[in-house]
């Protein structure tokens, strides 16, 4: 072969392994090269398994505030001029980071450059990053071998993407046709089973540390209760972090037959913004681990309210609270069962007993009084108690019947209690939910405290609105520029918003009608929301009405005149 053929030959092998590696990248992302990019999040991931690691900078060179969307030979286009760095050019960009030129980059120098610059890094990640690639363990690193990591990294990436397109091209192209989606229509739509995940959550699995026995640990048990109009009101918590680590959070439903959505939100305390939020599902567990800097936090918790809504009508059935025996007025058994379940959940450490700060929450909860100095020094000398310091479930329950006696037998005062925790006429929690939170930190010990149940309503749904925002894919309703529908996908629920980016209200509607075995939290899945100017508002959160059976997401919008 002469030399003139031989350089066509490689180029022609460069050319098609490039546009292989295009092709790889977009399949990682959506399900067939004949579908558009409808957002900036799209091109980052896809960028990234290619084994780039594109700036915010860069993509906003390439998807402009005017972009709607970007097709696979724009794409091709974009790799092209987003070069991978080669090894050469690592070299000289550390050497950079070399602030006292001694040929190493050390803790100090690796965090200035990671913290400080670009997409920021947490002290924890810088950490976990130099333990890595430490190789000898001296606490530094020379710049061959860390060159040598981000660079395996980059084609770990290429790898991933590749394996990916293997195994799911086929199924998607097929659910692709299935689900015959158009842009024309506005669709937005789901696999059937399970909804894609978004570009924040795709390819992110979550594991449980391993040394979790190891880290600092609290636990708070809690509940979520239906208020009027159909609004909620939860238990939150104040968490604060002595310095910087890494925590691994965790919710689950407790005590109860049906499966909740539960969620929990960690915002700063000063600001109410929000810092992280579970979204994995591991052993029937919403999980997120998070690196999280010193500081004090409020940890919020939400349900959709899918599974858990106001009732429509009273139970039929009434059941009896007190009764007679020997003249003397007792409690039945069943009341005294319900009043024992309550006991347990309000003992929110877990240790058997009611501290005075828990006793207070419950009185808070179902009298709107707070347990002031006098009213504890009552309690702790009449009624049962640990060390006179916190209420057993016998000094609990003959305060009830106390009460029950002074009200002559009358029963209002425990059906008060009872229906402010949530319980019907049957003693059944129709209308509360009951959750169990569990926080490991990795670096420092940590304080959790239980605060008064409340609705926390502007902070929790700012946090929930800003989750879904900075975690979906969008597109434009109907080719508007200002009006943009955010969809957000985890593993149990889907959440649909929409953002007004004009100067004036909008009405738009979202008919997720074809969606299959799915619920809404607005109980109608044809809804039209009105959307402020300048603002977010959230239209839908879906979940699986039957979670064993498969299930998927559709929506059409529109906007309303």
């Amino acid at each position: 072969m002469s030399r003139k053929s031989s350089l066509a030959s490689q180029s022609s092998m460069k050319l098609e392994q490039e546009m292989r590696e295009c092709r790889m990248a977009y399949l990682s992302v959506l399900s067939s090269t004949s579908e558009n990019m409808t957002s900036s999040k799209e091109l980052t991931l896809a960028l990234q398994y290619s084994g780039r690691n594109p700036t915010q900078k860069s993509i906003k060179k390439h998807w402009k505030y005017s972009t709607e969307s970007i097709s696979y030979s724009e794409f091709c286009e974009i790799m092209k001029q987003e070069k991978q760095n080669s090894k050469n050019d690592l070299v000289y960009a550390f050497k950079k980071m070399d602030i006292n030129d001694d040929g190493f980059i050390s803790f100090s120098e690796l965090k200035k450059a990671l913290t400080m610059y670009g997409e920021r890094m947490s002290e924890s990640e810088v950490q976990d990053i130099l333990d890595e690639a430490d190789d000898n363990g001296d606490g530094r690193l020379d710049y061959e071998e860390f060159c040598d990591l981000l660079m395996s990294t980059a084609e770990r990436c290429k790898e991933l993407s590749q394996k990916k397109v293997k195994d799911d091209v086929t199924s998607r192209e097929q659910r692709s046709s299935s689900l015959s989606r158009k842009s024309s229509s506005n669709n937005v739509n789901s696999v059937q089973g399970k909804p894609p995940k978004s570009p924040r959550t795709t390819g992110k699995a979550v594991k449980e540390p391993k040394n979790l026995k190891d880290w600092d640990f609290q636990t708070r048990k809690g509940f979520v209760v239906v208020e009027g109009g159909g609004k909620f009101s939860s238990h939150c918590y104040k968490l604060k972090i002595p310095s910087s680590t890494k925590l691994w959070l965790t919710i689950h439903g407790n005590f109860q037959d049906r499966q909740m959505d539960f969620t929990l939100f960690v915002v700063r305390a000063d600001s109410g913004e929000l810092v992280a939020f579970t979204q994995a599902i591991v052993d029937e567990r919403s999980c997120v681990l998070t690196d999280i800097s010193p500081g004090e936090y409020n940890v919020l918790v939400f349900t959709t309210g899918c599974q858990l809504s106001a009732r429509s009508f009273e139970s039929k059935r009434t059941v009896e609270l007190i009764k007679t025996v020997n003249g003397e007025i007792e409690l039945t058994k069943r009341c005294r069962d319900a009043l024992t379940e309550i006991f347990l959940h309000c003992d929110l450490d877990g240790n058997g007993y009611l501290s005075r700060h828990e006793f207070d929450v419950f009185q808070m909860r179902t009298s709107g009084e707070s347990c002031d100095d006098g009213a504890w020094e009552v309690m702790v000398e009449n009624f049962d108690t640990k060390n006179g310091r916190e209420i057993t479930l016998k000094g609990f329950l003959d305060l009830n019947l106390m009460e029950a006696r002074d009200a002559e037998g009358d029963p209002n005062d425990l059906w008060v209690t009872f229906n402010s925790m949530g319980y019907n006429k049957a003693l059944e929690p129709d209308q509360v939910a009951f959750f169990v939170t569990e926080i490991y930190s990795r670096d420092c010990d940590i304080k959790l405290q239980a605060l008064k149940i409340d609705d926390n309503k502007e902070i929790l749904n700012k946090a929930v609105v800003q989750s879904i925002v900075e975690n979906s894919t969008t597109h434009n309703v109907k080719r508007m520029r200002d009006l943009i529908l955010h969809r957000y996908d985890d593993e149990r629920r889907v959440s649909l918003a929409i953002e007004n980016k004009s100067r004036q209200s909008v009405m738009v509607r979202l008919n997720c009608n074809k969606s299959q075995n799915c619920v809404s939290h607005c109980g109608n899945l044809n809804c039209v929301i009105k959307v402020e100017a300048r603002s977010t508002e959230t239209g839908h959160h879906l979940i699986a009405m039957d979670p064993s059976k498969p299930w998927s997401v559709s929506c059409e919008d529109s906007v309303e005149d």
